[in-house]
């Protein structure tokens, strides 16, 4: 699963002031942080470290039937609901656009492990090619989720907008 602890500390620090000139682009950046990636991006992204860390407690044991009721009835309908929210974003700048691209895929390849190993722990854990797939999956969504902040970062200084730390 990719590192939902440092997205939350990035998301906390990103408060935007502009630094340039007031274009559309600019404002709808300031807007994408401080009205989308901050509040209901960051809220939905710390329900899911809350339930990442409940699984934790199970996931150490051989418990392969709770693990995959927790996926089946938590993980998994959080992450659709991650997946719908950036999904259902409107974006007009086509900049901010190509870079909210990044965190949908992102979103969408960490659905797409944990919806793997759901039927992975439903097979008792023994298909190790499926594991092979939700452990790549998963490295996707973390990969494209790396590239995702570094795009946003690249985003603020390109549009002059700078973040208060």
């Amino acid at each position: 699963m990719k590192n939902y602890g440092s997205l939350f500390i990035f998301a906390m620090m990103s408060v935007l002031l502009l630094a340039g000139c007031n274009t559309a682009t600019t404002d709808e950046i300031v807007d994408y942080n401080n009205e989308f990636f901050i509040t209901d991006y960051l809220a939905e992204t710390e329900t899911m470290i809350d339930l990442w860390d409940e699984l934790e407690a199970v996931y150490l044991e051989d418990a392969y039937e709770e693990r995959a009721i927790f996926y089946e009835h938590e993980l998994v309908p959080q992450a659709e609901k991650i997946v719908d929210l950036v999904k259902n974003k409107k974006i007009e700048a086509e900049e901010l656009q190509e870079v909210h691209n990044l965190l949908v895929q992102s979103e969408e390849a960490q659905l797409a492990s944990f919806e793997k190993e759901l039927l992975y722990l439903q097979g008792d854990a023994e298909d190790e090619a499926l594991a092979e797939e939700f452990y790549d999956l998963d490295d996707e969504s973390y990969e494209l989720h790396n590239e995702f902040i570094e795009a946003y970062e690249e985003l603020f200084e390109r549009f002059n907008v700078e973040k208060e730390e």
